[in-house]
């Protein structure tokens, strides 16, 4: 990735340019950005220089623990580039497709969206724990979005909490096992 810098100030300077990259879909927690280069550029005034940065599939990857390997999803991940993570300045998607397939081992910290985002996940979830009345609402997806987002990033462990006792360690470990046992 090329980018230009250019100095708009009437006296020399230094900009360190930082690339940041950030994946728009995926399914294993990860950060919402991640700085992936970085370089500092010496500027006289009214001068600009084309600072490049090189990104491989290494920095696409994100170490999926439940799996034990690096892996890089499919789908669109947005490049970032500015002066600090809260001083973005530029922009640009790219998609990529990946030959990995990812196998999800489901533990007690996994986010409750990720237990969601797989029909087949959700249905085993509404087998074992569908009658309880907030597992009830957390399925049919008729809370308000805001509440639906705090509840989705939550660990599924939360559920203990949420539920007044209705859930037990034990259950909860049990729904992990059969879930984590589907092909």
């Amino acid at each position: 990735m090329r980018l230009k810098v250019t100095n708009s100030g009437k006296r020399a300077g230094q900009e360190i340019v930082q690339l940041y990259l950030r994946d728009e879909s995926s399914s294993l927690v990860r950060p919402d950005k991640e700085l992936k280069g970085f370089a500092k550029v010496a500027l006289a005034p009214g001068e600009t220089k084309t600072v490049e940065f090189t990104l491989t599939g290494r920095d696409f990857a994100c170490y999926d623990g439940s799996g034990g390997a690096w892996v890089a999803e499919t789908g669109w991940f947005e490049i970032l580039a500015g002066s600090s993570s809260a001083d973005i300045r530029l922009r640009a998607r790219v998609y990529l497709e990946s030959s990995q397939a990812i196998k999800r081992r489901f533990q007690r910290l996994i986010p409750f969206k990720y237990f969601l985002a797989d029909e087949r996940v959700k249905k085993t979830f509404q087998a074992e724990l569908g009658e309880l009345p907030m597992v009830a609402l957390l399925l049919s997806g008729d809370l308000d979005q805001t509440l639906q987002k705090m509840l989705g990033n939550m660990p599924i462990i939360k559920l203990l909490d949420f539920t007044g006792g209705e859930i037990t360690v034990e259950m909860l470990d049990r729904l992990l096992d059969r879930i984590n046992r589907q092909d």
